[in-house]
Formats: structure tokens, C-alpha cells, sequence
């Protein structure tokens, strides 16, 4: 693009000095570039991705940028007839473009690097570096860096004869490609189906056991895992990566065995991490146990019902009038329903904020519903279930007398609507009502009746009789 083209609305006319010699030209910030469009030579660009910092200074009555990159220090000094607002918002807009490819691109460990010989845009043979991280890949040939965001990924072809991938990515030059052969394009091609589906979550390395048992690599996106096979003699004849979807998954077992899988076709895969088979194997139950589709009502929730037998179960669950439902998706299980009266809270400050954790009697529920934090507040609010449940006749005379005893309670008529502040008594094995007003409420009308004590706030169903 030749300088007289440029019609950026944040160019900067500026200078700067190289080895002595002063360039002239405009500065800006577009397509995620910083371009310097020297008046002499065209144009020279760096990446937003490449820059660390972008800073602006007054010195001598002289406007400075600075740009702090991989390469170097960057500097450039603003024409006198710019103003320093004008310049200041060029510098902004950078830095709101780096602070964006910070956030889409946390660039640490990658999960896959790898050097090999490969074929890049002009179909050399040439050797590359390959970097796989979240939500981008990176190629480094001897003359280039390539950088292929997840977006910007537009096909994968799989050339069975010869055993090789080729990438096609979008770029504002075009459309490039990338050839890749072997062991490295069958690791590269399950990367890339999960980076189209947006990120990357997650990667293993085990053992698929079926008819034989194959050392294979997983790999969970955002949407679904991705199996593909390592052994050197299945790579002849196995088929390419397989993809299970989140949504197809009915059941999931992990243990010391590894991760067992079913989908609601009806098939099994058994996958054994080669480290700590039950901590991944958990890690990977946790990938796609956030997934769900989305329900318009507030009161319906794909979940996952986490078994102490180690089972997860996928289903749909509802808050519903008077009980809790949860559907299996497996065909041949029956609903569990429970009933708000034998609910109550199993969870405290130190528990995942995750989960719906219940208890009915000696039963523990825990539920992972995929709409978070937001569904479980509404079941909260909706039912207001207590921490525990005390059953009246199973405590001793002491325990009885120690929690209601000379405690001060709020007593409600379900039936009249009155309302009555007591002190309550415990006398000869019943509780006696102390008014501490004039109202009264009729004998034998079913009140609620709710006190708060040191160890925590009291409520029970009761009825009044005369003494």
C-alpha cells in the first residue's frame, strides 16, 4: 500500500532516526498492525501481537512514541504541528489493540510444539518450528512467522494415500496453506478441529482400549473431544480423528481404570491416560461436564449428576412446583424426583459454587447444572431449603429443651394470616407459647413458627392447642 492510499482517521505524520539518517512518514494503526509509511520506501509493519508497550513523552517540546517489541525499541518523534490529544489517541487505540490480543491469546506453555518438515505457502520443502497454544497456532519457517488464529482457520484436508494434512487459513494477503506429513499432521489435525471450534481446553496421552489397544492422543475444545491414534502400526489403517461431541455423551465413569464413555448411539470408548489415569480422568469429566444446551426457562437446566460410585449422568433438570426432577438422557432410566419436604442444603462456604448439593435422608445429591451460578440461585430463592432437617420425635428431651427453650420466635397463621412474637418454653416435654403482645392466635390454627439461636435460624410447622 504507497503512502498516498492512506486514509486512517489515527495517522500520525512523524519521523525517525535509523543509523543516522531521518525517515519521513505517516504512522498508524490498522488491520491489528503499527505501520510507518515512509515517504521514501513504502511501507514496514509489526504485528500488534508482537508489542509489548506503547508509551508517549514530551521531551525538549518534542512529541515521543515509544514502542516496546520483540525486536526492540521503537521510536518515533511527532511533526510539531501535532497535537499531543491527536497523538495520544493513536497511542490509546494501540494500546487497547495489544490489551486485546493479550486476552485472546494468553500465550504460555503451548500444547503442542513440535519442529518438522513441512511446506508452507510456496509448497518448499522447508523445516518449521509449530507452536499449538489456546486459541492460535504459530509457524516459524527460516524466512517467516506465521501466526493462524482459531478464527482465521478455513479448511483441513486430510490426504489419506499419502498421510498428510494441509491447513488452509485466511491471512490479508489471501488464502496461504501449510503441508504437514506423518505423525505430526494426524497430532496437528486433532489440534486444529478443536481450535475450530474456538479454544483449546485441554490434552492427553493414553491408551484407547476396543478390540486392540492403541496409544492415542485427546484432546477437548470447547465443544468436543477429539481422538487420534500414535502407534505406528495403526497409523496404516485406523481411521482419522475421531470427534464425540459433548451433547452425545450420556454416561461417564472414571476411576483408577481410566475414563470410560457412552454415547447416546450406544458407543463405548475406554480411554486410559498414560499419568495419574483417575485424576485426568476426572479432568476430562470436568471439560465437558459444563456443557449443555440452553433453556429459555429459569427453571430447566441440562446437568450432570456426579454418583459417589463415580458415575456421571447427563440429563435434564427441573425445578418444578413441588419437586426437584432429573431426566436421564439414557433411555431405560427411570426419572428421580425428590420432594422439597425431604430436601435440605449440603453445602458450606467451602464448596464448589458449581454444584446443587442436597441431601435427602442418607442420600447425597450432587448436580452439576451447565447454567452455572445463576440457576442455582434461582433454586435457592425458589425453595429456601434449610441446612438440615431435625426429626422432632428422634431427638432426646435435653437436645429439645436446648434448642427451643427461652427462645424468642416469630409465630404465623397459614390460615388467619396473623402474626405473633413469643417466647418459647420448654415444659414437661412440650413447648409452651409466651405472647410478648396483646395478639392472639386462635387455638388449634396451624402456624409456622421461626427463631433464630446461636448455632443457626429454627423453622417448623405446628399447630396451637389450649392449655
Amino acid at each position: 500500500m504507497t503512502p498516498n492510499r492512506i486514509t486512517s482517521l489515527l495517522s500520525i505524520p512523524c519521523y525517525r532516526i535509523v543509523d543516522g539518517r531521518t525517515q519521513y512518514g505517516l504512522l498508524d494503526c490498522q488491520e491489528s498492525k503499527l505501520r510507518f509509511h515512509k515517504r521514501e520506501t513504502g511501507e514496514e509493519s509489526i504485528p500488534i501481537y508482537k508489542i509489548e508497550s506503547a508509551d508517549i513523552n514530551e521531551e525538549g517540546g518534542v512529541l515521543t512514541l515509544t514502542f516496546l517489541s520483540r525486536f526492540g525499541l521503537l521510536t518515533f518523534y511527532c511533526d510539531s504541528n501535532i497535537s499531543k490529544e491527536r497523538a495520544t489517541r493513536l497511542v490509546h487505540a494501540i494500546q487497547g489493540e495489544i490489551e486485546q490480543h493479550r486476552k485472546a491469546s494468553y500465550r504460555t506453555t503451548p500444547f503442542y510444539k513440535v519442529e518438522t518438515q513441512a511446506q508452507v505457502d510456496d509448497w518448499k520443502p522447508d523445516t518449521c518450528k509449530v507452536e499449538v497454544y489456546k486459541q492460535e497456532m504459530f509457524i516459524h519457517t527460516p524466512d517467516r512467522e506465521y501466526r493462524i488464529p482459531a478464527t482465521s482457520i478455513k479448511e483441513l484436508q486430510w490426504r489419506s494415500i499419502f498421510r498428510s494434512l494441509v491447513l488452509y487459513w485466511q491471512t490479508e494477503e489471501g488464502t496461504l496453506r501449510a503441508l504437514f506429513y506423518g505423525l505430526v499432521a494426524r497430532k496437528l489435525h486433532a489440534y486444529l478441529r478443536a481450535l475450530q471450534d474456538g479454544s483449546i481446553r485441554g490434552h492427553w496421552t493414553g491408551s484407547l482400549r476396543s478390540t486392540l489397544q492403541w496409544d492415542v492422543l485427546l484432546v477437548s475444545s470447547s465443544k468436543s473431544l477429539y481422538i487420534t491414534t500414535l502407534s505406528p502400526i495403526s497409523i496404516l489403517f485406523s481411521s482419522l480423528t475421531q470427534r464425540i461431541p459433548f451433547e452425545t455423551i450420556s454416561m461417564a465413569k472414571y476411576g483408577i481404570r481410566g475414563l470410560h464413555l457412552q454415547s447416546l448411539a450406544g458407543h463405548h470408548y475406554h480411554f486410559i491416560p498414560h499419568k495419574s489415569p483417575l485424576f485426568n480422568a476426572r479432568r476430562i469429566c470436568q471439560h465437558f461436564a459444563r456443557f449443555g444446551r440452553t433453556y429459555a426457562k429459569e427453571s430447566v437446566s441440562t446437568a450432570y449428576r456426579w454418583l459417589p460410585t463415580r458415575e456421571i449422568h447427563r440429563g435434564i433438570l427441573h425445578i418444578e412446583e413441588k419437586q426437584l426432577r432429573f431426566s436421564y438422557h439414557q433411555r431405560d432410566r427411570e426419572d428421580d424426583c425428590w420432594n422439597y419436604q425431604q430436601l435440605s442444603r449440603d453445602d458450606d462456604g467451602d464448596s464448589n459454587k458449581e454444584f446443587l448439593s442436597l441431601r435427602a435422608g442418607v442420600e447425597s445429591i450432587r448436580i452439576q447444572p451447565s447454567k452455572g451460578v445463576s440457576f442455582l440461585e434461582y433454586f435457592h430463592e425458589k425453595t429456601k431449603l434449610p441446612h438440615h432437617r431435625l426429626y422432632w420425635q428422634e431427638l432426646s428431651t435435653s437436645a429439645k429443651k436446648r434448642i427451643v427453650h427461652n427462645a424468642v420466635a416469630h409465630i404465623h397463621s397459614n390460615r388467619l394470616n396473623q402474626n405473633l412474637m413469643a417466647k418459647l418454653l420448654f415444659v414437661s416435654g412440650k413447648i409452651v407459647v409466651q405472647p410478648l403482645s396483646s395478639s392472639k392466635v386462635t387455638q388449634f390454627t396451624d402456624v409456622s413458627v421461626e427463631f433464630n439461636t446461636p448455632t443457626g435460624r429454627y423453622t417448623f410447622q405446628s399447630y396451637i392447642s389450649p392449655t
